[in-house]
């Protein structure tokens, strides 16, 4: 019904539907990928980009080889890509290129970002900021979830810029310490070498916008790639 109404152009049928499908719970794997798939699909013909790339990351943080087969999970990879480069994610973007560049198949996917994925090294490289645009979404959708958005840098310097609304806090969750605090414009934090591979989560109100800025500092070590949600899938090939 849901993919019917969006072949249609019936927007909020297939909205109405996927939000009952979603309230009925107790998916196995496989359900849980495809529900994900298709509320991102619903996200996107609703025109909220942000929620899109939320519930297709979800998905490709659930799926298994038998719930996305390999050519399904290189297209889903490709679309994660676009929109992470498309949001200035730059550092998830680059990590999405890796695994589509050790993807056996994936040439042609590959081929067709290796313009972006270049420009983005370039970015990486070179760039004294990096700005990510990042939304707020409850992870749940239900009133009980902490809305929040969460990422993994590239570099271990860090501020906030252009809160669209209730940014309340953050915490960073590094392999060997941690540390959070209340989001404060014009003020940097700095994630130690000494910590290992870290990650931010930013919690405020659902649907709020900031950007999530990266710093280019002297003597500079990027945070070590995670790849491990995108490379859960990419094991089962």
């Amino acid at each position: 019904r849901i993919m019917t109404h969006l072949l249609n152009d019936e927007v909020e049928p297939a909205r109405e539907q996927a939000d009952k499908a979603y309230e009925l719970g107790g998916w196995n794997l496989y359900e849980s990928t495809m529900l994900w798939l298709m509320l991102g699909r619903v996200e996107g013909a609703e025109g909220n980009h942000a929620g899109k790339l939320e519930m297709y990351q979800r998905a490709l943080a659930l799926s298994n080889s038998t719930a996305v087969p390999r050519e399904d999970r290189i297209e889903l990879l490709e679309k994660i890509f676009l929109l992470q480069s498309h949001f200035e994610q730059y550092a998830a973007a680059r990590r999405s290129a890796n695994i589509l560049e050790g993807a056996s198949g994936a040439e042609e996917a590959v081929g067709r970002i290796a313009a972006r994925s270049s420009e983005i090294d370039r970015i990486l490289a070179e760039e004294e900021t990096v700005a990510a645009k990042a939304t707020i979404v409850n992870p749940c959708n239900c009133e009980e979830g902490s809305p929040l958005w969460h990422y993994a840098p590239a570099r271990r310097t860090f501020s906030f810029a252009n809160t669209g609304g209730n940014v309340e806090r953050f915490e960073a969750r590094c392999e060997s310490h941690r540390i959070n605090g209340a989001v404060e414009l014009d003020k940097t934090w700095t994630l130690a070498p000494e910590w290992g591979s870290c990650r931010v989560f930013v919690f405020g109100d659902d649907g709020v916008t900031f950007d999530f800025v990266e710093h280019l500092t002297d003597g500079e070590t990027s945070v070590a790639d995670d790849t491990s949600v995108a490379m859960s899938g990419h094991h089962n090939d």
